[in-house]
């Protein structure tokens, strides 16, 4: 039986799953910059739980896609059988998620230091952008799984769904939205 296993594995770089298994979680928060202080928290969440899981995270900066807003992240773990062509500056692993803080300086701090390094995925490459942000031997070219996503869309939902809060002073506040993805099925693949 392993044998047989063995003999198939050179034929199946990439381990799928037949399901995939997916945690979710929302945000709603009153203002724009709760709202923001909630996806920092959560960017920060992602990549402590990577860390915990024994796995080094690179957040990348997304499309929205058709869930909209403006403001996204994909967290990527780096893997040759992953599907994902990565693009980014190495100095981006040295970045110490230890030397932060739960607060929202400091987790405006974390994630802006973060986006000081070229760090994409194949759809949003560009060789030029590529060359100039980043010094050829900092350029790091290889693949990786898409484990988790995270969104912040503001009141895109809110607003069409009239999904509305009372404020102090009696007015209708829209609340601002975020959603937070982690492919659990996809970590054991990660992981292996």
């Amino acid at each position: 039986q392993w044998k047989f296993r063995d003999e198939l594995r050179p034929r199946f770089g990439v381990m799928r799953c037949r399901e995939f298994f997916m945690k979710d979680a929302y945000s709603f928060d009153l203002n724009e910059s709760e709202a923001v202080h909630s996806y920092n928290r959560m960017f920060y969440a992602y990549l402590k739980t990577f860390q915990k899981l024994g796995l080094k995270s690179i957040p990348m900066k997304a499309d929205t896609g058709p869930i909209g807003g403006d403001l996204s992240h994909e967290f990527i773990i780096l893997a040759e059988t992953g599907e994902s062509k990565i693009y980014a500056d190495k100095r981006i692993f040295d970045v110490p998620i230890e030397n932060y803080k739960n607060d929202m300086i400091s987790l405006k701090k974390m994630r802006d230091d973060f986006s000081k390094f070229y760090a994409v995925t194949d759809d949003k490459f560009k060789q030029k952008d590529f060359n100039d942000n980043v010094e050829k031997s900092n350029q790091l070219q290889t693949k990786g799984i898409e484990v988790g996503h995270i969104f912040y869309f503001g009141d895109k939902y809110s607003k069409p769904m009239n999904c509305a809060v009372d404020g102090k002073d009696g007015k209708k506040i829209f609340v601002k939205m975020g959603s937070y993805g982690i492919g659990v099925s996809r970590l054991v693949a990660a992981i292996i």
